[in-house]
């Protein structure tokens, strides 16, 4: 058996993608078993070469502490994409195991305002690599119980929309036809932080129901989808909470407190994202109505 684990761990080293692309298609619990006998970071280097969904799909297999190694291993911002498709009462205890600073860039990532895009999408719409064939996607979204949309996202791999694919043209099409050939290009796609009542003036609802949604390096996190836009909207003329300066550096705070490495670093981490959205609001950024990333915010 240790031959076989040896063997397989350079398959890994030498070829990392492809050996993700293998595990993206075996059951989670037959992927636990063989993470948890390889080096942590060769494990987490795995993961993160996986798309998002399928990596949660395997973390939420791991016992907490073991997720939270794993996730140590890796940048703030892929494992928050990983602990976004996780349930709270599965991804709290691991942010509770993980070192101050990371857990604090991780619910930075992972948090939205009331009132902004990122609050009310739909985390669970299907978004695929770009490198699958029809019969590899829709055996993966049979395997996805959580999975909800009329449309896959096509994803490179650094998890930047491609394009999409009807999910009527999908079941049409012949198994071994690649996904790409499907695929209608790169759509409209709005910041996570943009203010709800921005997005509502998005070009996209005149003939569309649903607008994909991005991080503020362009990563696909989700979708806006009209009805969801309609509650925001309802919702946030009531209650309005804000992620604003002061609540930042009350984390920062935070996390001095506790001896946390590299204050600075991760203040400047916290800080960032409150200040570009607003300077945004004050030029009423508007990005390519049409194409690119929609980077509005609430004035």
């Amino acid at each position: 058996m240790a031959d076989v684990i040896d063997l397989a761990l350079e398959f890994v080293r030498q070829r990392p993608r492809d050996a993700a692309r293998v595990l993206e298609d075996q059951p989670p619990d037959m992927v636990v078993d063989f993470l948890t006998r390889i080096p942590m970071a060769t494990a987490g280097g795995l993961l993160s070469a996986m798309a998002p969904r399928s990596a949660a799909a395997i973390v939420r297999h791991l016992d907490p502490e073991t997720a939270a190694a794993v996730l140590r291993t890796l940048a703030p911002a892929v494992g928050a994409s990983m602990l976004r498709h996780m349930a709270p009462d599965l991804r709290d205890p691991v942010l509770g195991r993980l070192p101050t600073k990371v857990a604090v860039v991780c619910r930075l990532l992972l948090r939205f305002s009331e009132d902004t895009v990122g609050a009310w999408m739909d985390p669970r719409a299907i978004a695929m690599p770009d490198d699958l064939t029809v019969a590899e996607t829709l055996a993966r979204i049979r395997r996805d119980d959580e999975a909800a949309s009329h449309r896959v996202h096509v994803l490179d791999r650094a998890m930047r929309l491609r394009g999409s694919v009807a999910m009527l043209d999908l079941v049409r099409a012949d198994d071994d036809r690649p996904l790409v050939a499907l695929m209608h290009r790169r759509r409209d796609t709005v910041w996570g932080r943009t203010a709800l009542e921005t997005a509502a003036t998005h070009a996209v609802w005149e003939d569309e129901m649903e607008l994909a949604v991005a991080d503020s390096d362009a990563r696909f996190i989700g979708v806006l989808t009209y009805a969801g836009l309609r509650r925001g909207l309802r919702q946030s003329a009531t209650v309005h909470v804000r992620w604003d300066l002061g609540e930042a550096l009350t984390e920062v705070s935070g996390a001095f407190a506790a001896g946390m490495q590299g204050g600075l670093e991760a203040a400047a981490a916290l800080v960032a994202p409150v200040l570009a959205p607003r300077e945004g609001a004050r030029r009423g950024t508007h990005r390519g109505t049409h194409r690119g990333t929609y980077r509005g915010t609430r004035p």
